[in-house]
């Protein structure tokens, strides 16, 4: 275990098992704040969060980001049934094709951020009716694969747009230096 005290207003400790590099990095720039611009420090912070945006899945309709990618991982922003493509609120019709499109979403955004759906490592899945739940989870299963990640289930009552599922999910990114349009 490393640890790690700066003292700038007040102090503060960085813990980490093991060493991460982004946590390295973050010690650099506090040790040496004084000789570093603040907008040199917004430029770095910027790069250790990069969004992701692609038109292959429904583009944010608030101020939120389909997904941001940071220290490995993609963070994809809950996925309704949106048909992407359309200028349109669009959803899926019937529960099955919502969940499947839902994770269709998702798996564009995972793709847009250089990962794919064997690198899930959390879902949440919000269900409007907890009684649909037995169908969502075999279509889920089905999408997934083995091995399953580790998954939330919410249910909610109810979800923007009238859908009756949403999708969010944390997973392993692979190449952290591809582009957000999924090129090199």
């Amino acid at each position: 275990m490393r640890s790690t005290k700066n003292d700038f207003g007040g102090g503060f400790y960085i813990a980490c098992i093991p060493p991460d590099p982004l946590l390295s990095f973050i010690e650099i720039v506090f040790e040496n704040r004084s000789k570093i611009e603040p907008d040199n420090i917004d430029r770095m912070v910027s790069v250790l969060i990069e969004h992701i945006v692609t038109p292959k899945a429904p583009l944010p309709r608030g101020h939120y980001a389909q997904a941001t990618r940071a220290n490995g991982f993609v963070f994809v922003s809950g996925q309704l049934p949106l048909i992407s493509g359309t200028d349109n609120l669009v959803l899926a019709e019937g529960l099955d094709a919502q969940v499947r499109q839902a994770l269709s979403n998702v798996r564009e955004i995972l793709h847009a951020a250089g990962s794919d759906m064997r690198q899930l490592v959390s879902v949440q899945v919000y269900v409007a009716d907890i009684e649909a739940w037995p169908r969502v989870n075999e279509i889920y299963r089905e999408m997934i694969g083995d091995p399953a990640p580790a998954r939330t289930v919410v249910p909610c009552g109810q979800l923007h747009y009238g859908a009756q599922v949403e999708i969010s999910v944390i997973a392993l990114c692979g190449d952290s230096h591809q582009t957000s349009d999924g090129g090199a």
